[in-house]
């Protein structure tokens, strides 16, 4: 991982290996980029989601930090309401501000806003590649614009608050 933050940049190893040391390893860096996190929830993702993951909520405190100066933040996923699993939209305590996070194949899109301005914020991104024979059919037209086209549809529903429990279409 390496997170460039305005002035500094923050660069880490992800941990493997047993649980308690991953949990351990990850709260650390999480401290060291300034953000307090569900160390264990990071802990429970594939490790290739991590990046991800942290580079994501890095992200979101450096925008915040942006936003509000000097705003102490917990950043903590809500959960699902239909299946209580943690993927649901960043929610922030600490600081008046909404927030959305997307990340696809190494490419991580964060958004902020003051809460009295907005209810809800969505983004989403997708790498540049050819949209899946499924989604194409999912959503019609033509394959070369789906994925597009799909992008702008999930930041939709994720701004709705509904996401994907929506039918898309």
């Amino acid at each position: 991982l390496r997170a460039s933050l305005g002035e500094r940049t923050v660069a880490a190893t992800l941990p493997s290996g047993d649980r308690d040391s991953i949990v351990a390893r990850l709260s650390a860096i999480a401290g060291v980029i300034g953000i307090r996190l569900d160390a264990d929830r990071l802990a429970g993702l594939a490790p290739a989601r991590r990046a991800p993951f942290l580079a994501g909520r890095s992200l979101l405190r450096f925008l915040i930090g942006q936003l509000m100066p000097g705003a102490q933040i917990e950043l903590a996923g809500a959960r699902c309401p239909d299946c209580g699993g943690h993927h649901g939209a960043p929610v922030v305590r600490g600081a008046p501000v909404v927030a959305g996070l997307a990340h696809s194949a190494g490419i991580v899109v964060a958004a902020v806003a003051p809460d009295n301005a907005v209810t809800r914020v969505g983004v989403d991104v997708e790498a540049d590649r050819p949209a899946p024979a499924d989604l194409v059919t999912l959503i019609g037209g033509p394959a070369e614009t789906a994925l597009r086209r799909w992008t702008r549809i999930e930041a939709v529903v994720k701004a709705d608050g509904r996401g994907l429990r929506i039918d898309p279409s």
